[in-house]
Formats: C-alpha cells, sequence, structure tokens
C-alpha cells in the first residue's frame, strides 16, 4: 500500500510488507511491517515495533519504547 498523505489513527497502527508511508501519527501501537518505508516522521503513544528492513528517513519517536528488529533503520 502506498500513502501520498500524512496518516493520524485514533488507535492502533499496523502497516504490511512494502508499505510506503510519508508519515504517520498513532494514539496507540505501531507496526511497521518488513520493508515499510516512512519516508518523514513516526510517532506512537504506545510502543513501535520496527520489522527487518523497515526504514524511516527522518524521525520516530514513541512515548514507551522502539523496539528494531535486525536489519531495521
Amino acid at each position: 500500500a502506498v500513502f501520498q498523505k500524512e496518516i493520524f489513527v485514533n488507535g492502533d497502527a499496523r502497516f504490511a510488507n512494502g508499505a510506503r508511508v510519508q508519515a504517520v501519527t498513532a494514539e496507540g501501537g505501531l507496526e511497521l511491517g518488513p520493508h515499510a518505508v516512512v519516508n518523514r516522521w513516526a510517532d506512537s503513544d504506545d510502543q513501535m515495533t520496527i520489522a527487518t528492513g523497515a526504514v524511516i528517513h527522518s524521525r520516530a519517536t514513541s512515548r514507551t519504547a522502539i523496539h528494531f528488529a535486525g536489519g531495521a533503520q
């Protein structure tokens, strides 16, 4: 899936393998699947999980924790 605009999620957000996102804010947890790409920022109120091969080109913030799998950037 390709998202050309910023995304706001009122709850948990999960992006599948290879998703392309400009920017995302989740009021819950945030999960980026393998090889997902965030061009700008990723923010979550709960924990964030970044899968193998996923890339965030700017900043990542979480109020609780960020978990990077091997090969995530």
